[in-house]
Order: C-alpha cells, then sequence, then structure tokens
C-alpha cells in the first residue's frame, strides 16, 4: 500500500519530466475527442480538466512501467530472486493503479455527463488509438505528420525509386 502511495505521489508532479512527444499526443488526443464529440461549452470545459488530470497520471504511471520493464529485460540475470520479485510485484502494482485511475476517469465522466455522451467519448478515445496505431504502422522510420481528424489516417507515400 506504501508503495502504490509513493508510486501516485510521483507521478502527480510529471508534467515537467514527460517527453514532450507524449505530451503532444495527449493534446492531439484531447483535440480529436472535442472534435468528434459535440460538447456544449460548459461541458467543455469540464471534459478537459477530467481528461488532463486522468492522462496525466496515466502517462506518468506508464513511464513507470516502461522503466520497470526496461530493467527486468536488461538486468533480470544480473538480479538476485528477491530483487526480481519486487520488481514484479511493482509492475503489479502499477498496473493495479492503472486500473483505479482508469476507474475514477471512467466514474468522473458519468457524473459529470449522460451516458450516452461517456459512450461518445470512450468511442472517440478507441478511434483516436486506431487511428494512431495505424499512424506508427504506415510511419515507422519516423515521426508521423499530425493526425486528421475528419479523414483517415495519413499514410505513407513510397519514395521514388532513384534514376540511374
Amino acid at each position: 500500500m506504501l508503495l502504490m502511495g509513493l508510486v501516485l505521489f510521483k507521478v502527480q508532479g510529471q508534467t515537467d519530466s514527460m517527453g514532450q512527444g507524449r505530451l503532444r499526443l495527449i493534446q492531439e488526443k484531447e483535440r480529436f475527442i472535442l472534435d468528434k464529440v459535440p460538447f456544449l461549452d460548459s461541458e467543455r470545459e469540464s471534459f478537459i480538466k477530467i481528461f488532463r488530470e486522468a492522462e496525466q497520471k496515466r502517462m506518468g504511471l506508464h513511464r513507470h512501467m516502461r522503466e520497470t520493464r526496461r530493467r527486468l529485460a536488461e538486468e533480470a540475470d544480473k538480479l538476485k530472486d528477491e530483487e526480481l520479485n519486487r520488481l514484479l510485484d511493482y509492475r503489479m502494482n502499477l498496473e493495479r493503479l492503472l486500473l483505479e485511475e482508469r476507474e475514477k476517469y471512467q466514474k468522473a465522466l458519468r457524473q459529470t455527463f449522460p451516458p450516452s455522451k461517456v459512450l461518445e467519448i470512450f468511442q472517440a478515445e478507441r478511434e483516436f488509438m486506431k487511428r494512431l496505431h495505424h499512424r506508427l504502422r504506415d510511419f515507422p522510420e519516423g515521426p508521423p505528420p499530425p493526425m486528421n481528424p475528419y479523414g483517415s489516417p495519413p499514410r505513407r507515400v513510397p519514395h521514388p525509386i532513384p534514376k540511374r
């Protein structure tokens, strides 16, 4: 329990150390949802507040998950069983925290919006992630262009064959 509290404490102050790419991704996801879901002005502000808080915590937890996964992959053969067990328990606690944060996010949305609007928000999030996966698949060599919220995900244009 203390470990979970420490993780949450660390996560709450992570916006400055969060990579600019991840921060840009959160902003892009927010814009995408705001474009897809018809919000009233008052609802828009409520959504932005709930969304940003949830995403900030989620991204911080994911950073800890990546660090733990990297450490397990790189140092597993060098660590003692006791340390491996501690890291595995830590990772499981992080997964539990991610689920708890998702539940808090959904609860906050359901207290603020009607169920039909919550469903639209989740569908827009799902569509964003689907397009993001397509974009990453189509642009594996570098950062993809910004996502188009109204059309299909951008496709990679093949490079012209050099003339001999």
